[in-house]
C-alpha cells in the first residue's frame, strides 16, 4: 500500500506539525492558504452491541453553503467493530461554507450508551452478578 492522502506525507506532518504540507515541489506553509474554522465536534451515541458488531449510523448536519442558503446533509458513518468510546471520525471541510474561509472539519466522537447488564473495561466486558 502507498502513503495515500493526496500527497500528504503523514510522517512529515507528525514531525513538523500539521501546518506543513509536503508537496512534490517541496514544503508549503498553511499560512499562505485561507484560514480554516476550528473543527466542530458532535457526539455519536452507540450501543455496546453496535460497537461489538459494527454498524452504519446516519447523522444529519445543518450547514450554510456559499450561496448564503442553508442545507441539511446526511453523513453515513461506518462504525467499525471493536471501536471504543472516544474514537473520533473526521469529515474534512463539511462545515459552514463562509466567504474567504475554508469550511470547518466535522468530527464525530464515539460515546458509548450505558448497557443494562455489561460495562466495558478496555477490551473486556464486565458483568456484576448478584450471588445469593
Amino acid at each position: 500500500g502507498g502513503m495515500g492522502g493526496g500527497g500528504r506525507n503523514l510522517f512529515m506532518g507528525r514531525c513538523f506539525g500539521d501546518d506543513m504540507d509536503f508537496t512534490p515541489s517541496g514544503f508549503s506553509s498553511s499560512s499562505k492558504r485561507q484560514k480554516q474554522d476550528p473543527p466542530v465536534e458532535h457526539d455519536l451515541n452507540v450501543t455496546l452491541e453496535e460497537l461489538f458488531h459494527g454498524c452504519t449510523k446516519k447523522m444529519k448536519i445543518h450547514r450554510k453553503v456559499a450561496s448564503g442558503q442553508s442545507e441539511d446533509k446526511i453523513l453515513a458513518i461506518e462504525v467499525k467493530a471493536g471501536w471504543k468510546a472516544g474514537t473520533k471520525i473526521t469529515y474534512p471541510r463539511e462545515g459552514d461554507q463562509l466567504p474567504g474561509r475554508v469550511p470547518a472539519d466535522i468530527v464525530f466522537v464515539v460515546r458509548e450508551k450505558p448497557h443494562a447488564h455489561f460495562t466495558r473495561d478496555g477490551s473486556d466486558l464486565k458483568y456484576a452478578a448478584k450471588i445469593s
